[in-house]
Order: C-alpha cells, then sequence, then structure tokens
C-alpha cells in the first residue's frame, strides 16, 4: 500500500480517475523500479529515515548496499558521508584531522568539515572493522547524536546512519553499536532469472531505471511524528512483547519505545494518519539480532496481529522449502511433484483476507511457482 492523492478529470465526456503519489511513495515506486528484489529493504531504508533512525544491512558483497545508501540519501537531499572501514582506518578519517591552528594556541579541536560530524546522512560499510579508537565516540554520535569536537559533546545533525558488512560484529564492545542500529535487513543475490535478465539488459542497452524523486526530508519527519498511535496498536505491542518473551527473544524497554517511530513512519509510508496493528509488520527487522531468527520473529508478529498473515507466513515457508530442494534442473518427476505442490500451497492462501503480509506472500509464492515452470521447461529439453 502506498501513499496516494486522488483528483478527478473529463477525458472525452467520461470522468477518469487520477492517481498522484505522495514523493515518499513515488520515492519508493522508483527505488523498487531501479532495484529489483529489494522491497523489503527498500521499505526499511524509507522507514528508518522518516523515523530517523539508523539501519543496518547484511549481505556479500555486490548485494546494492552502498548503492542503495547512497541513492536514497541523495533522494532525500541531505548532507552526505561514507567511508569504508578498516582495522586500520584512524579516528581523523571519519571525525576530522586535529586543527593544527588550535593545537598551537594549546586547545584541542578537530576541523569536522565534510566529515561524519556535519552529516544528515552517513554510510559505514564494513562498520564492524571500527577499532576501540573509534568505538566511543561511533556509539555515542549514533545513540546521543551529540559528538566532541574538543570543547564538549555538541548535538551533531545526524538523521540516519547506514552500517554494511557481509558478517555480524563479534566483540561485546561492537555489540553495543549493534544495538544503536534500530532496523537490520539482510541482502541477498537476485533469484528470479527474468530479473536478473532485465537487469543485465537495462545495464548493457543503457535503460537502466533510474531515481528521480525529490522528497522534503523534513516536511516527511513532521509528518511521521504526527501519525497518531491508536490503541489497538499498543495493545498489540503489549501482546506481540509477552510472545516475544514466551518464545525465549530478548528485547530491551528501550528498543520497543525506539519501535514506535518505525510504527509510525511504516503508516505515514502507507498515507495514514493512525497506525493500525498490521503496522508491526516493520518490526519483523526490528527484532531480531542473528538471521536465523527471521522466520520465527515473523511468525511471532504474524500471529500477534494477524491470524491470516501467521498462515500466509507458513505457506511461504512450504513454499521457499520446495524451491531450495528443487534441482536447477530437475528430474521430470521431481519437477511435476514440485508443480502439484505449489498450486495447492497457492489454492490454500487464495483463501486468506486481503492484508499486506498476506498480499507480499502471495506475490513471493507466484514468483516461485514461475520459477518453478523455467524449472520445468529445462526438465522438458527446452532452455531459454
Amino acid at each position: 500500500m502506498t501513499a496516494t492523492t486522488a483528483s478527478t478529470k473529463k477525458t472525452n465526456g467520461a470522468v477518469a480517475r487520477v492517481v498522484t503519489l505522495s514523493p515518499l511513495a513515488q520515492l519508493e515506486a522508483e527505488l523498487n523500479a531501479a532495484f529489483p528484489e529489494r522491497r523489503e529493504v527498500i521499505r526499511a531504508l524509507l522507514v528508518a529515515v522518516a523515523a530517523g533512525e539508523n539501519v543496518f544491512m547484511l549481505g556479500e558483497p555486490g548485494t546494492a548496499k552502498s548503492n542503495l545508501a547512497r541513492v536514497v540519501a541523495n533522494a532525500f537531499t541531505g548532507t552526505y558521508f561514507e567511508y569504508l572501514m578498516t582495522r586500520f582506518t584512524e579516528p581523523s578519517e571519519l571525525f576530522g584531522p586535529v586543527d593544527p591552528a588550535a593545537f598551537r594556541a594549546g586547545k584541542y579541536a578537530r576541523v569536522t568539515k565534510n566529515k561524519f560530524p556535519e552529516a544528515e546522512f552517513v554510510f559505514l560499510d564494513e562498520v564492524w572493522k571500527s577499532n576501540s579508537a573509534i568505538a566511543n565516540s561511533l556509539l555515542t554520535a549514533l545513540n546521543e547524536r551529540t559528538f566532541d569536537s574538543g570543547s564538549g559533546p555538541a548535538a551533531i545533525p545526524l538523521l540516519t546512519c547506514f552500517g554494511a558488512s557481509n558478517e555480524l560484529p563479534e566483540s561485546a564492545e561492537l555489540d553495543a553499536i549493534y544495538d544503536r542500529f534500530l532496523m537490520r535487513v539482510v541482502t541477498e543475490y537476485i533469484v528470479e532469472e527474468d530479473n536478473f535478465r532485465g537487469l543485465l539488459t537495462s545495464v548493457a542497452n543503457g535503460t537502466r531505471s533510474t531515481v528521480t524523486a525529490k522528497v522534503d526530508l523534513r516536511a516527511e519527519q513532521a509528518a511521521a511524528k504526527a501519525v497518531v498511535i491508536s490503541q489497538e496498536t499498543l495493545d498489540a505491542i503489549v501482546s506481540l512483547r509477552t510472545a516475544c518473551k514466551a518464545a525465549g527473544m530478548k528485547v530491551s524497554d528501550r528498543r520497543w519505545v525506539q519501535c514506535l517511530s518505525l510504527v509510525r513512519a511504516a503508516a505515514h509510508l502507507d498515507g495514514r494518519k493512525e497506525t493500525d496493528p498490521e503496522d508491526l509488520d516493520v518490526l519483523e527487522n526490528v527484532l531480531w539480532r542473528k538471521p536465523d531468527e527471521r522466520t520465527a520473529v515473523t511468525r511471532t508478529i504474524q500471529k500477534t496481529v494477524s491470524p491470516d498473515g501467521a498462515r500466509a507466513v507458513e505457506s511461504l515457508d512450504a513454499a521457499r522449502d520446495l524451491i531450495k530442494k528443487l534441482a536447477p534442473v530437475p528430474t521430470v518427476a521431481d519437477v511435476s511433484q514440485a508443480t502439484t505442490d505449489i498450486d495447492t500451497i497457492i489454492k490454500r492462501v487464495s483463501g486468506l483476507g486481503a492484508g499486506r503480509k498476506v498480499d507480499a506472500v502471495k506475490a513471493e509464492i507466484k514468483a516461485i511457482k514461475k520459477d518453478i515452470a523455467h524449472r520445468a521447461m529445462k526438465a522438458a529439453g527446452y532452455d531459454f
């Protein structure tokens, strides 16, 4: 669902409905067109920015993490700083060098121009390569939005920090920084052959979709903050917290409170001024610490907010298992059984009610069926 405004006009005597996407929804649509199979990541980035929160992208090299961060920051026209971290990165590379004039005068100060402390958007690639000399300043900047350049802690304009890595932090020191990334998303290589072929073709022909939408960041953040948290949503969060505890998930009170900004932003992105329990879908990218916990988190959320959503997730898990077990070029017997099984799954989800999660599941299962059909063609001796 996306935010729209509607009007009508007469065309040859008939009344036509004209739908105009809001700037934020237009940006989401353009990003989805430019980056195939990145819908979940794109939505997480936009919600994080609208909420003024940090977001971490976990994925192998070459899964568009840095490109997405740059394009999103550019669309919001905010000041931007990025850096590729290594074990040998010095604090001056991020926060600016020591000011020699101040040093000669017996004072300590940094020249922060064009560095982290003056940026609204920051992208830290390989963020877990941060060393102890950087960690404390980084932690304060991410959490309190302050930095001490020599005369005591002062507010910095940071709105969202994008972090990226192909691994998780391994030390307690870095774990504290990891906790400051409220949203966490996984980026993966393109799965569908048609999407990959389309990407290659668009790059080869110079016709790849571009992102032209420009968004008034301050206006979007103000609108997101103005969204009302409904009583039903609050009740759902309380129930979800209880369910998470029962499932052995440890989520701090601070993190639950921070989640309210994301829920508001998700509702705003969909063009609503009040939340509903389905907006808790956004917490699927908040409540896990390790990627293998994502499925359990999704099931717990859907069981709390939408029985049909929970059934849809179970069906999606079955469809994903089906495609994982199927060889790239399967036997005719295997693909025949897979076709029967996916048709059964599709029939099962077709009877579910409408909803964001249900609709998203239906779309993914449809894509899985298409993949099975491609493999069926290969099993029959056809290639394309």
